[in-house]
């Protein structure tokens, strides 16, 4: 089943994991951030030329959009996955004998084996709104770089930094990159076709608008007087920018996928030796000792297919 497939179930719930956080505070990531993004799209003066400033905020309403998405997808999953740990939870705690034995750690870095997130296929409408979630989280990782190195390389001219400089120009760039950090979904360097159509919509955009309201959205892009400057930009910055930026993320998402590797490791084999130490200490009957080991099983996360190695 190929893992960029927007059928595929195991993309599905990587869409709406972390590789790090359990279901509740990769949810409250999320939401944060929707409510920032959207605080920001409402106190931002619409009235100002409403579509020139829509011209210049394009990634932003993008970004905008996938937390809203991705919000949606991981509180959908949250709910499944609390549905199925308080259907485990008789088996996970004491049982008979009062024996402090624990149940199964269900970590992101240990592994759910039973969890209700393992489909076979997905709702066509689960298929549509992963489709539009994955488009706009490309568009927003590889598209905040892309505007964040353009906006302070070419476009900055020395004026007071506003509001929008820090967000729209800068912040954007960072969140997405500590979201590629945190999330399970793949990063695939063949997927930048859609930053390269949407930055080709704008560039259409800005030729209508310029040669309609004879009004430039940015400088660089005077197709009247500097039309091959224009041209170079334009070309450059989507056969060449936005590729280097999709290899960066690309490394991003590699050392995510590192550093997750290696804790996994970790967790799967100290689980082991202390699973090991509980069964000899429940054969001993020394409840003392097991509860002091199993204060250490590791508790953060959701399925097995989250883990999948990419």
């Amino acid at each position: 089943m190929g893992c960029c497939s927007v059928t595929a179930p195991d993309l599905a719930l990587r869409a709406a994991t972390s590789r790090f956080l359990k279901p509740g505070p990769f949810v409250a990531f999320k939401g944060l951030f929707v409510a920032y993004f959207l605080i920001w799209c409402f106190l931002w003066p619409l009235d100002y030329t409403s579509m020139y400033l829509f011209a210049t905020y394009w990634v932003w309403y993008t970004g905008t959009a996938y937390f809203a998405l991705s919000f949606a997808t991981a509180c959908a999953h949250f709910r499944r996955w609390s549905a199925a740990t308080q259907a485990r939870a008789p088996d996970n705690g004491s049982a008979g004998g009062g024996s402090d034995r624990p149940g199964p750690s269900w970590s992101n870095l240990t592994g759910d084996v039973s969890t209700p997130a393992l489909r076979t296929r997905i709702h066509p409408l689960e298929q549509a709104v992963l489709a539009i979630q994955l488009f706009t989280w490309n568009v927003a990782c590889l598209g905040s770089l892309f505007v964040a190195i353009i906006y302070w390389s070419s476009l900055y001219t020395g004026t007071p930094i506003t509001s929008v400089d820090m967000n729209a120009h800068t912040l954007i760039a960072f969140v997405m990159v500590a979201d590629q950090m945190l999330v399970a979904t793949p990063f695939r360097i063949r997927d930048m076709w859609k930053a390269e159509v949407f930055a080709i919509t704008y560039l259409v955009y800005s030729l209508l608008w310029y040669f309609l309201e004879q009004e430039l959205i940015y400088v660089i892009l005077d197709w009247d007087r500097h039309f091959w400057e224009a041209f170079s930009y334009s070309v450059a910055g989507i056969f060449v920018l936005i590729p280097a930026t999709s290899v960066l993320h690309y490394y991003i998402f590699r050392l995510r996928e590192s550093i997750y590797a290696t804790c996994r490791q970790r967790a799967e084999a100290s689980s082991g030796v202390l699973n090991d130490r509980l069964l000899s200490a429940e054969d001993g009957g020394s409840s003392t000792q097991s509860e002091s080991v199993t204060s250490h099983v590791p508790q953060t996360g959701t399925d097995l297919a989250a883990i999948e190695t990419v």
